[in-house]
């Protein structure tokens, strides 16, 4: 009998095959240089960031035991990437957008994704941990037996739940300004996704309108059905720049309104 995750394999479709193979792109890097974070107590679950802005989650499990897991989930539609969130009341990570679901230690519980997320493997000492290679992503957790729910008491709004917020960071409001600048780094930007029939290219506009946009090299154009809360509205994204086009553009959570203004 195939299993779960190869059963899954075979019903999605291209695009969506398309959509975790960015998402993988995204996060399967190993950092160019040895990186520190800090060390997180245990049962702290803590939003932090990589040394190039990328997000990720620092993890103290209560038997002592720590973890950097990446923040982006394994399903990416069209290869629009997004972040998951952190939900304290169920200890697992959720894909807010659409419904995905992992334990504590990045393994699969269930919804639209392939599989895991992966985690650093760390070295960790009194106050810090430093990321070595990144690693497979554990195995799937066991399924709920027939009819028997999910127990765990997941959120039902960001205001439940844990993210990044990107607090201090530079937003750009121009996308044709950040690919001319090329930051070497993660950056935050507001607009709103559109494809161009002409080009066959997918932009991201400014919130003005298309007449400042950007090429997005790593997203394709949306499905006619797809649901246009979920996919590219914004208002905010993070990404990066490469060969004057955005690349790894990714949906971020509901920023409060305190960052908002």
């Amino acid at each position: 009998m195939l299993n779960r995750r190869l059963l899954a394999a075979l019903v999605v479709s291209a695009l969506a095959v398309i959509g975790v193979g960015a998402a993988w792109a995204a996060f399967n890097r190993e950092p160019s240089e040895p990186v520190t974070l800090a060390a997180p107590a245990p049962g702290e679950v803590r939003p932090d960031y990589l040394p190039d802005g990328e997000p990720v989650f620092v993890v103290g499990h209560e038997d002592g035991s720590v973890q950097a897991i990446s923040a982006f989930s394994s399903h990416a539609p069209q290869g629009l990437l997004k972040l998951v969130w952190w939900c304290p009341s169920a200890r697992g990570f959720e894909d807010p957008f659409h419904g995905a679901r992992w334990n504590a230690n990045g393994a699969y519980i269930f919804g639209p994704a392939l599989g895991g997320l992966p985690s650093w493997e760390v070295t960790p000492t009194d106050n810090t941990l430093t990321l070595g290679d990144l690693q497979e992503p554990p195995p799937d957790e066991a399924p709920p037996i027939g009819d028997v729910p999910d127990e765990r008491a997941w959120c039902v709004g960001p205001d439940e739940a844990t993210y990044h917020t990107f607090d201090d960071w530079q937003v750009w409001d121009s996308p044709s300004a950040v690919v001319e600048a090329a930051p070497d780094r993660w950056i935050l930007i507001e607009g709103a996704m559109s494809f161009d029939q002409s080009s066959g290219q997918t932009l991201l506009c400014g919130l003005a309108g298309c007449g400042d946009s950007a090429v997005v090299a790593t997203v394709s154009a949306p499905p006619p059905a797809s649901d246009p809360s979920t996919f590219g509205q914004g208002p905010r994204f993070i990404a990066r720049v490469r060969d004057g086009a955005l690349v790894d553009v990714t949906q971020v959570v509901a920023l409060p309104p305190e960052v908002e203004g």
